[in-house]
């Protein structure tokens, strides 16, 4: 995380002094705080953004030390990141795209699939029923 994500996050200015991202943490921790409805993963981001703020030559220590909780979050929300990383990224826009293409694609396709698949087998299914029952009734 580099110090102008960091000061993002927080919504500070770069050259923000101490007490300044300090109150920040605070007011955006109350928001995010796993105990008051928020995500862990958000609140770690946060801590992290704080301690890079605060002393930025952890910054790389703390990349490789902490890594945020998975969550668990719609079909939508990799697409979603990964396109936000392509804006600063632009290797990942292919990426990036491939996957818009997936699933624009690939949910109409599951769609049409398990339509099929239920006229396939449940309309036998329901014709044998059918004639079951006309031949039982009489």
């Amino acid at each position: 995380m580099t110090r102008q994500d960091a000061a993002d996050l927080l919504g500070v200015g770069v050259d923000a002094n101490p007490q300044e991202v300090q109150q920040a943490f605070r007011r955006q921790s109350r928001r995010l705080h796993p105990d008051n409805g928020g995500e862990a993963s958000q609140f770690i981001l946060l801590q992290r953004a704080r301690d890079v703020m605060l002393n930025p030559a952890n910054a790389t220590q703390m990349k490789a030390q902490i890594s945020p909780a998975p969550s668990v979050k719609p079909l939508l929300s990799y697409p979603v990141r990964l396109s936000i990383a392509a804006i600063r990224h632009p290797h990942l826009r292919s990426r990036a795209l491939k996957t818009w293409i997936a699933i624009i694609v690939g949910l109409p396709l599951v769609y049409l699939i398990a339509h099929e698949l239920f006229a396939i087998f449940m309309l036998p299914l329901m014709v044998a029923l059918i004639i079951w029952m006309v031949i039982r009734s009489r």
